[in-house]
């Protein structure tokens, strides 16, 4: 079996560069100076070799407010993924079958996903919100009817109830972890007969179908992507020669993101697996009801490497200052921060340096990731010295990066052997997704750092369909915009949504951090939250912020903060937290039209008065 290559550095990055190749266009590819290193055929070969050398290290663990609450050792894990595999193909798990998962992070949940990866079917972890937290499960229902499961597997089976009568389950057999409902079966059923002493997973196929993930369906219903064992695993040998620092020792991670996103079910579940290290799964949240947890989960893990998205990282480095056990168990083994899904605002990135340097005097890197759900899920990362927050880095090794002209931007389009073969029975979507190069279109525009010089990185430039221009013509940049407001306002807002097409002035709905709310004098209004206090702080911060941000593609005319979270069967949210701006403009209509009444309505934040000059 080819073993990961693992370069020996004393710094935690390559320092590598990129070369560059024009194109036609007007454009040019850029791609990692370091060759790609081999990689094993996939996962389950890892975790079979490591099983057979250290069967008693602890893999996966399971962390709740009260405690370390269950372990599953690394031999144990390739045993159950062995037998609940064979179990799995008795049911009618195939190639063409897929094994459905709708379940939260848990040891259980893991072991079904390793499980089909040892029987070589593939196995699509789908967001439980779809079945738990729908009022009209259209989107289970979409994705069970392209899915065609063999096997559903569900976490509780008495919080899916609803669901249960809902969906079009056809033949699919039932499976709850817990609470199995009347009919389905149950955790003990899959496990199936004692082991045989030569039971063992299915021999890897790098380039056969492992796992469907389904996008978020931000404009329309979700797809199911295709990962392979290849792209899972060449992503992480990437990793490890770009991060050469890194994986000099086995990695201790501690992490919540979904399983049914790519973020945490690609990077973060096979990382501990692929390194030798360990995984802390944390039942906690970045919201009030879970932040005890997370912090409790990160205190007992110590983290070696610390994976997240920005708006976990925000709420964290505001509890550092505060909270010196919690800064000491984050940072003093630590060797990097990494974050993806959305930029991260610079207020954000200084006060984790701070907290850093204040409690174990020494800078721990805080560097962007950048990728999809069709990339599984890196395609660039900063693997240098950067003091640029939005720097979303270079290509990992394997992976090119076309910058292709898009009117006064560039869209950024990737090829490489990380990079998705298309969508599951969805030829048509698959064609459209990709050039007539065969890069796969990102939708996502890009710049560099420093005009002519790759090597300083790139900087993720804004969703291009969701840049628009205002009446006067000028475009405004969302994705740019988004993050230069959440950072004057930082203690107030969690996410904004950016509106003004084809009118005079730029707004913006605001989704507020629930600490900023005083207490009592927060009241709702048609959709819109009025809190006097909160609002003469965003507006002197968006007055400030205009003073100096020029001309009207940048400056703030109005602000109205919403009553109601992001919502998931909106398509306005996904399970980690990034926010689809189109789907709340459309799904949030009469909000913008109340955010541009004239006179202005009772909640609107008025900045400016008439329409800003260029």
């Amino acid at each position: 079996m080819t073993v990961l290559t693992l370069p020996r550095s004393r710094s935690v990055f390559a320092n590598a560069g990129c070369d560059v190749e024009p194109t036609d266009d007007g454009g040019f590819i850029a791609r990692c100076a370091l060759p790609e290193a081999p990689y094993p055929d996939g996962v389950i070969e890892v975790l079979r070799q490591q099983a057979a050398e250290d069967p008693g290290r602890v893999l996966f663990r399971e962390s709740a407010l009260e405690g370390i609450v269950a372990e599953l050792t690394v031999g144990d894990a390739y045993a159950l993924a062995c037998r609940v595999g064979r179990t799995l193909r008795d049911l009618g798990a195939s190639a063409e079958r897929p094994v459905m998962l709708l379940a939260d992070n848990s040891l259980r949940a893991a072991v079904v996903i390793l499980a089909c990866y040892a029987a070589r079917v593939p196995v699509a972890p789908v967001s439980p919100s779809y079945s738990r937290m729908s009022s009209d499960f259209a989107k289970l229902r979409h994705v069970v009817e392209v899915l065609t499961p063999s096997v559903v597997v569900l976490d509780d089976g008495a919080l899916h109830t609803a669901a249960l009568a809902a969906a079009p389950w056809g033949a699919a057999r039932l499976v709850a972890l817990e609470r199995p409902p009347s009919g389905a079966l149950a955790w003990g059923d899959l496990l199936g007969l004692a082991p045989t002493a030569e039971e063992a997973a299915e021999r890897s196929d790098p380039d056969v179908v492992a796992k469907i993930l389904f996008t978020s369906g931000s404009t329309g219903m979700p797809k199911g992507v295709i990962n392979t064992q290849r792209m899972m695993m060449s992503n992480q040998q990437a990793l490890a020669q770009v991060w050469s620092g890194v994986f000099d020792r086995p990695p201790r991670l501690v992490d919540w993101l979904p399983w049914n996103h790519t973020y945490g079910g690609n990077q973060q579940f096979n990382m501990p697996i692929v390194f030798g290290g360990s995984l802390t799964i944390d039942r906690g949240r970045p919201t009030p009801a879970g932040f005890a947890t997370m912090v409790a989960s990160i205190k007992r893990t110590r983290p070696t490497i610390f994976l997240s998205v920005p708006r976990a990282l925000d709420l964290l480095a505001d509890e550092l200052l505060q909270d010196r056990a919690l800064a000491q168990a984050l940072f003093e083994d630590l060797d990097l921060i990494g974050y993806a899904g959305a930029a991260l605002p610079p207020p954000v990135s200084a006060r984790l340096k701070e907290a850093a340097m204040r409690t174990v005097g020494r800078d721990v890197p805080v560097v962007g990731l950048w990728g999809a759900t069709e990339t599984a899920p890196v395609a660039t990362a900063v693997y240098f010295a950067s003091s640029e927050p939005a720097n979303i880095g270079l290509p990992i090794p394997g992976f090119a990066l076309k910058f292709t002209p898009d009117g006064a931007k560039h869209e950024l389009r990737v090829k490489g052997p990380g990079v998705t073969p298309g969508y599951w029975r969805q030829p048509e979507a698959t064609q459209k997704a990709f050039d007539a190069d065969g890069f796969y279109r990102m939708g996502d525009a890009g710049r560099l750092v420093e005009p002519g010089n790759i090597d300083a990185g790139i900087v993720f430039d804004g969703r291009v369909a969701e840049n628009f221009k205002l009446l006067s013509g000028t475009w405004v940049n969302v994705g740019a915009l988004r993050v230069k407001v959440i950072a004057a306002c930082v203690d107030d807002i969690a996410d904004v949504v950016v509106t003004g097409h084809d009118r005079d002035d730029i707004g913006v709905l605001i989704f507020p951090k629930a600490m900023s709310m005083g207490a009592g004098h927060a009241t709702a209004q048609d959709g819109c939250l009025i809190d006097a206090a909160q609002a003469a702080r965003i507006r002197a911060a968006l007055a400030a912020y205009n003073r100096t941000a020029g001309g009207s593609s940048n400056r703030i005319a109005r602000a109205l903060v919403l009553a109601a979270p992001p919502s998931i069967d909106g398509g306005e949210i996904t399970d980690k937290g990034y926010l689809n701006q189109r789907a709340v403009l459309e799904g949030r209509a009469a909000l913008v039209q109340r955010l541009y009444a004239d006179p202005p309505m009772d909640g609107v934040i008025v900045i400016e008065k008439g329409a800003a000059r260029a």
